[in-house]
């Protein structure tokens, strides 16, 4: 054996063995630091892009919510709804246009083929399906020819 070579000692194995367990430390905290930046990221993006995210793949420009369903929600649910739906016009009036009308019939989503509304009687504010516990939704939809 070389006279400039030893044999290694414990102590040699202790430094790598440090050397190791710091490096694996090191990478533990960066992995971390990372991982909160993705997060901080992904919450700022999530609050930035969350109507965008419920849409989906959809391409979808318009939603559309039965009038039915929304009365049948517990009245404060309703209030923070309303309270909601009053901020947005007060912030998006200036581009609201008030002169367009638009008409929503339903189709079903499979055959593209229009269909009764199940939910389309809303009884003057006195109909709640929840409360009712009415089987409306599980109809099977009936089909109906296009109006023109």
């Amino acid at each position: 054996m070389n006279e400039y070579l030893q044999e290694p000692t414990a102590s040699y194995y202790l430094v790598i063995l440090i050397a190791v367990l710091l490096t694996i430390i090191g990478f533990y905290f960066l992995v971390r630091l990372i991982n909160k930046q993705l997060n901080r990221d992904i919450i700022d993006n999530t609050k930035e892009e969350a109507i965008h995210d419920m849409f989906g793949l959809t391409y979808a420009n318009y939603l559309v919510l039965p009038r039915t369903l929304l009365q049948s929600m517990p009245g404060e649910w309703q209030v923070k709804f309303v309270a909601l739906l009053d901020e947005y016009q007060d912030v998006m009036d200036p581009w609201i246009d008030y002169t367009t009308e638009y008409q929503v019939t339903a189709r079903d989503y499979k055959t593209g083929k229009y269909r009764k509304d199940p939910l389309s009687n809303y009884q003057r504010g006195r109909r709640h399906v929840i409360r009712d516990n009415e089987p409306i939704l599980n109809k099977l939809p009936e089909y109906v020819e296009e109006e023109n």
